[in-house]
């Protein structure tokens, strides 16, 4: 290999986790009631194509849930408490 294509070689590899990341998201909310916010409440992740399962949460004592590190795509919550 040349010297040219080694580096461009470790320029990509050495860019990839940075492509990765700009590729990536969170998702995340508060689950309440009319009154207050809820605690425990189990929220599943799951892909709106085929309603398969990706992540499950469960909500703090402010009922914040958080998703983190998702490939872009279109999903849909279930909550259970």
């Amino acid at each position: 290999m040349s010297r040219i294509t080694k580096a461009l070689s470790l320029l990509v590899c050495m860019l990839c986790p940075f492509l990765l990341s700009a590729q990536l998201l969170t998702i995340n909310g508060t689950i309440s009631d009319e009154k207050t916010t809820l605690s425990g409440v189990t929220i599943s992740l799951l892909k709106s194509v085929d309603s398969s399962w990706v992540k499950t949460e469960i909500t703090d004592d402010k009922g914040v849930f958080l998703f983190s590190q998702l490939s872009v795509g279109s999903y849909f919550l279930s909550a259970i408490s």
